[in-house]
């Protein structure tokens, strides 16, 4: 779902996955949201959720929800 959520972001022009760096500029709320979720679960949290796998589900689930 990380993977999928990160197409997303990048098709979105929100985030370069390559680069490793989201792309300055104003979303929706809903949509930044997921973006700041992407960057927790990716970037910061270097256990990628196996710490709390339920919570990073339903935050992966909830953020690709916002692109549907």
């Amino acid at each position: 779902m990380i993977v999928e959520l990160g197409e997303l972001l990048e098709a979105e022009g929100m985030y370069e996955v390559e680069a490793g760096h989201p792309v300055v500029g104003k979303y929706d709320a809903v949509k930044g949201a997921a973006l700041w979720n992407y960057i927790y679960i990716a970037v910061e949290d270097g256990s990628l959720g196996i710490h709390n796998p339920a919570y990073i589900k339903a935050l992966l689930e909830e953020s690709i929800a916002a692109f549907e």
